[in-house]
């Protein structure tokens, strides 16, 4: 589990991430999903009831609220007792369309949604086949909890491991083997070449093969599966028309992407977002295939999650999925399977324990860096345009570390924007340190335009450069210089 409130930075790293429970999953079909996770509710009661006492001057109990359960499809259905197999008939926890009816789906069914009134009438029908739900729910018992109220989706198994694969499996086994705009060898070279940028980590993306074409399904993860998605353009754009359907689809997918992935949005996302994904389901149907896949139709419903509870990138499954590691490094280290859970729980006990009592503020300000030199601020303001009031002697260096953010030398930031919304950027060039004060030496970025085939921002480096603080407490976003075609210049900025 972990808590929301928490700054995005702390968020992300796995020791926020804390164990609710740990089981077998073969004891959940033997003993059932009411007898397993009664601990759990009871413990969740608890903590909304009875609380946490605190040693605190102002504060003597702290209470806390389960808000989401996040996880995959099958594991959500499974453990909240709808249906366990996508052949069923109704087998979506959100709403009670037939199977027939959401492999045509286009658009969400407001009428057809779930809520408490028909949950409890289904429950009580006890007819799995004419309504989707095995047994009433033991998370039902929560207080101030129902799990037709749960408006959680996964990203990662939904959208990067369902629809973007099915697209972009589909569209390369178009281009290559059908309009034949460019051969699996040249892609594979492209592939291989290309410059994903200093910000992505899994750039060891698999050569794609014949075989995996023919099965279209490509074999990467969901982290390369967004790096590829994202690059795509940048990988074989050259090759294509921007009026060709495939690819007008492929950008469809890349625009939806980029709002799903948004930290941030405004009010007015979820009513875009609908309108695309209605647009995407009617292309690929006519380009493709009639029937959709069921995670393609879990999309439908994201339009209004995300107007219930905001960006759906904070309730992805990747960094718990990432949580797993630490299980799987403490059974490869041990030589005992006996009573396997209690060697992980001690394991995992020692790993908090350390945590807490090395503990130190969310907000500290102590950050890793370069090699520093020495540098004046007569030197700065030689090379730099600069308003701020500089002390005499800084430190600078190329590289910059606090809180999960890296800043470096080379590395794109926002520097504003204009009065129609378009970001203005500007180059790191130098960053320079002061105490606990930290600054940047920029090299502006025009901005010429978006391209829509490359979904990113044209720009031009501009001989102007400036100084300008930064707060590495805050979350920001970096990105970077990318070449397309023709020796041009873009910035990736979702």
């Amino acid at each position: 589990m972990s808590i929301p409130c928490l700054p995005p930075a702390v968020q992300s790293q796995l020791k926020f991430i804390f164990l609710a429970m740990l089981c077998f999953a073969c004891d959940i079909s033997i003993y059932g999903n009411r007898r397993m996770f009664a601990p759990l509710v009871d413990q969740l009661n608890k903590i909304q009831s009875d609380g946490i006492k605190l040693r605190h001057k102002k504060y003597g109990t702290l209470k806390l609220f389960p808000i989401l359960f996040i996880g995959d499809n099958l594991g959500l259905n499974s453990i909240f007792g709808f249906s366990s197999s996508f052949n069923a008939l109704y087998y979506c926890r959100f709403c009670k369309c037939h199977r027939k009816v959401m492999q045509k789906l286009t658009r969400e069914d407001p009428k057809t949604m779930r809520n408490k009134q028909n949950y409890g009438t289904d429950c009580a029908a006890k007819q799995f086949k004419t309504t989707g739900i095995k047994e009433e729910s033991i998370f039902n018992d929560i207080k101030n909890f129902h799990v037709v109220c749960n408006p959680s989706v996964d990203l990662m198994h939904d959208f990067l491991e369902g629809v973007c694969h099915i697209v972009i499996s589909l569209i390369l086994f178009n281009f290559i083997y059908i309009r034949q705009l460019f051969t699996l060898k040249q892609f594979n070279d492209r592939l291989k070449r290309h410059f994903f940028g200093p910000l992505e980590k899994n750039t060891n993306i698999p050569l794609v093969t014949t075989e995996m074409l023919k099965r279209k399904k490509i074999r990467v993860s969901a982290s390369e599966m967004y790096v590829l998605f994202t690059h795509f353009a940048f990988i074989i754009g050259d090759f294509v028309d921007r009026d060709v359907p495939e690819w007008c689809l492929y950008l469809l997918t890349r625009e939806i992407l980029a709002i799903v992935m948004q930290k941030k949005i405004h009010k007015d996302t979820p009513i875009l977002l609908r309108s695309l994904i209605s647009e995407h389901h009617d292309l690929f149907k006519k380009l493709f295939a009639k029937n959709f896949t069921p995670k393609m139709h879990f999309a439908l419903h994201y339009p209004k999650i995300m107007n219930e509870i905001g960006p759906l990138c904070h309730v992805s499954c990747m960094r718990f999925e990432s949580y797993h590691r630490i299980f799987k490094n403490t059974i490869k280290n041990v030589n005992c399977r006996k009573n396997l859970l209690k060697t992980c729980l001690f394991k995992l006990r020692m790993r908090y324990a350390n945590l807490f009592m090395n503990f130190r503020s969310f907000f500290d300000s102590n950050f890793k860096t370069g090699k520093l030199n020495e540098v004046t601020r007569d030197i700065i303001l030689a090379n730099f345009r600069c308003e701020l009031s500089l002390p005499e002697i800084l430190y600078a260096t190329d590289m910059i570390e606090a809180n999960s953010m890296v800043y470096k030398v080379g590395f794109v930031v926002q520097s504003g924007r204009d009065k129609d919304e378009t970001p203005r950027f500007c180059l790191i060039s130098k960053i320079f340190l002061y105490d606990k004060s930290i600054f940047i030496g920029c090299q502006s970025l025009n901005v010429l335009g978006f391209s829509t085939h490359f979904h990113a921002f044209r720009v031009e480096k501009v001989e102007f450069f400036f100084v300008k603080p930064i707060d590495m407490n805050l979350y920001a976003r970096t990105s970077y210089v990318f070449s397309g075609v023709n020796e041009n210049n873009y910035v990736m900025w979702d």
